[in-house]
């Protein structure tokens, strides 16, 4: 299939030029808005679309959009205890972000996950469990796109080949399911190439999100990620991916602890905007920018966090 493409000829102008969207990301109660605000302004990021974790208040979050109504879209959240339990306080939670008007996308869905340390636990969902589907049934009714959190390496890895064929076909009947619902990915789900092409060829309303998919964040991890970009660079699987589906792909970074809004945020960004850039100015502004766009049905902006109009 050839070589990557090279970075090399890149003129830096048009990579700081590309308007970005963060598609998805996270924060805790460790992360003040001030500083958050000023991670997004320093990585000139348009607009990211943002839930809560841990103990970060649904309060700090609609009053972010409030405050930055061109910058923050809040999504719901599902992630806690009491979402992999089902108890009820998961529900409550639920209505409760779905009553406030500031929230417009729902945050992904975990399914299946595997323990992070002491820091995320395991997570083993059907995705006809109640508290899955409700949360389903919700971005549904509101015509938002359902994100779902699978890790399909992982489950090969250490449940074996035919519970990776299950997820598997699980995924495609959510798909079918939800047809012409807009279904990502996070994390391009630990998939290699030759499974999203698969995928990406049998379902049009599926995108893959491209958090955690680089060769900078995933140094070092011991988890088995996926790195769409290594050392800067776009595999050439997924370069000639990226150009026969140029709307199914949306960059996101998932922030998810607090290291990650340091000056890791702003490194990602920039090694995204060149990456991308490589791809050429239609189809990196596309995957970029654009399809967040459209799949959120995101409003324009008079300007975004960096100040910019987007």
């Amino acid at each position: 299939m050839g070589l990557p493409i090279a970075l090399a000829w890149l003129p830096a102008m048009a990579a700081a030029q590309l308007p970005v969207i963060d598609a998805h990301s996270q924060f805790d109660h460790t992360i003040s808005p001030q500083h958050l605000v000023k991670t997004l302004r320093e990585a000139d990021v348009q607009r990211v679309l943002l839930a809560t974790r841990g103990r970060a208040e649904l309060q700090t979050l609609t009053g972010l959009a409030r405050q930055h109504p061109g910058c923050v879209v809040p999504m719901v959240r599902s992630k806690s205890n009491a979402y992999t339990q089902g108890t009820k306080g998961y529900y409550r939670q639920l209505e409760e972000q779905l009553a406030e008007p500031e929230f417009k996308a729902m945050a992904e869905l975990i399914l299946t996950h595997n323990q992070k340390g002491n820091r995320a636990d395991e997570v083993y969902l059907p995705a006809a469990a109640p508290q899955v589907q409700a949360a389903v049934g919700a971005a549904k009714a509101r015509q938002w796109p359902v994100v779902l959190h699978y890790e399909f390496r992982w489950i090969a890895q250490e449940l074996g080949a035919a519970e990776l064929q299950a997820k598997l076909a699980e995924l495609r009947s959510v798909l079918r399911s939800l047809a012409p619902l807009p279904v990502g990915l996070t994390h391009v789900a630990q998939l290699d190439a030759v499974q999203a092409r698969a995928l990406l060829q049998e379902h049009p309303n599926l995108f893959l999100l491209l958090s955690h998919a680089n060769s900078l964040i995933n140094d070092g991890s011991k988890q088995p990620w996926t790195n769409v970009v290594e050392s800067g660079v776009i595999g050439a699987e997924w370069v000639a991916l990226m150009q026969q589906y140029p709307r199914q792909f949306v960059l996101a970074l998932d922030n998810v602890f607090p290291e990650h809004w340091s000056s890791l945020y702003a490194q990602q960004v920039a090694l995204w905007r060149q990456a991308l850039g490589a791809l050429g100015p239609e189809l990196a502004r596309a995957i970029a920018h654009d399809n967040a766009v459209r799949i959120y049905r995101l409003e324009p902006a008079a300007q975004g966090c960096s100040g910019s109009v987007n």
